[in-house]
């Protein structure tokens, strides 16, 4: 079984968020949201696609500059990104 890559990255570029939220849109109002805004109150620079996805954009180059321009990542894993068929956890 041979690998597919996405994804070829020449060079990292400048951070521009301390951290990219990963989620599920069943997740965010109740879930992710509270913590984005916790997370601007208290100095940091989240990155959430509601804020930060210019749409219009193919969306897979969104989220890997999204990802890119983060320091860390916070998967938010739970029963609805589980059951979802899309995004990060296609099971």
């Amino acid at each position: 079984m041979t690998a597919v890559m996405f994804w070829h990255i020449a060079q990292f570029p400048q951070c521009d968020h301390h951290v990219f939220l990963s989620h599920c849109q069943e997740d965010r109002d109740r879930l992710v949201r509270p913590v984005y805004d916790r997370l601007r109150a208290a100095g940091l620079r989240p990155w959430l696609d509601q804020e930060d996805y210019y749409y219009g954009r193919d969306s897979r180059a969104a989220l890997r500059d999204g990802i890119l321009r983060s320091r860390h990542v916070a998967f938010f894993v739970t029963d609805a990104m589980l059951s979802t068929a899309r995004g990060w956890c296609v099971l």
